[in-house]
């Protein structure tokens, strides 16, 4: 269901198989903050960082 009218308040949500296809969330402002820092919509894996973990430690051999 995408559309609902009940007593004059029309309701439609956009589809969410439209919105995951265009690499969309469907909140308008985490929309605008993922085009602003990736305008090109390019796909890569995803990074986590926290604060609260140390990093591994590495190390290179000569």
């Amino acid at each position: 269901m995408t559309r609902v009218q009940r007593q004059g308040v029309e309701l439609e949500i956009a589809d969410p198989t439209v919105l995951f296809s265009q690499g969309r969330t469907g909140l308008p402002v985490v929309d605008l903050w993922l085009a602003a820092v990736n305008p090109y919509q390019m796909t890569s894996p995803s990074r986590v960082y926290s604060p609260d973990l140390k990093r591994p430690r590495v190390t290179t051999w000569p």
